[in-house]
């Protein structure tokens, strides 16, 4: 629980202030002056001001809290200090909690466009393989891993890379078009 004298948020200042001041008010006797004057028709009434005809100045006098009241209004304080602090803390911790959520969500999109472009990256490398095989045949130029020569050129290989391409180009836009 936070201290009342060290309070957390620049507003809680102001509300301890004031909270304070209304706290000692009753123990101050506070004394009034009201004038009791007679209207036109002769009612009499009480006002703060003098009568603007001859009238008695009566002074009031208010009684000091007893004790009792005095400690059940210290303790409504507190417990009224301690339900803002919770208030406070719990307003703190929900907004740590939104904070937390954005970060991940910020997280998730970045994992997810690196993920889109490993899709397109990938599809492109396979495209320039088939092309390059293409390439080479059409030079007769088409070597296997050991040197040798080659006339034709593994048909099947290029149609699964093209087929992977095509398969990694659905992906990016099914996952990625909503980015």
């Amino acid at each position: 629980m936070l201290s009342p004298t060290l309070p957390a948020a620049p507003g809680k200042t102001l509300a301890l202030i004031l909270c304070g001041i209304c706290m000692a008010l009753p123990a101050i006797p506070a004394q009034a002056e009201v004038y009791r004057c007679k209207d036109k028709n002769g009612a009499v009434i009480y006002q703060e001001i003098a009568c603007p005809s001859a009238g008695e100045a009566i002074r009031l006098q208010t009684s000091e809290p007893s004790a009792a009241d005095q400690e059940n209004a210290n303790e409504r304080a507190r417990r009224e200090r301690a339900f803002v602090n919770d208030v406070d803390a719990e307003r703190e911790n929900n907004r740590d909690l939104a904070q937390q959520d954005r970060e991940e969500a910020k997280a998730k999109i970045a994992e997810q466009k690196a993920r889109c472009a490993g899709y397109l990256t990938e599809a492109e490398r396979l495209e320039n393989i088939v092309e390059d095989r293409a390439e080479k045949i059409k030079a007769n130029k088409y070597y296997d891993r050991h040197g040798k020569k080659h006339g034709d050129y593994d048909t099947n290989a290029s149609a699964r890379d093209l087929d992977r391409a095509r398969n990694l180009r659905d992906q990016y836009f099914k996952e990625c078009s909503k980015l």
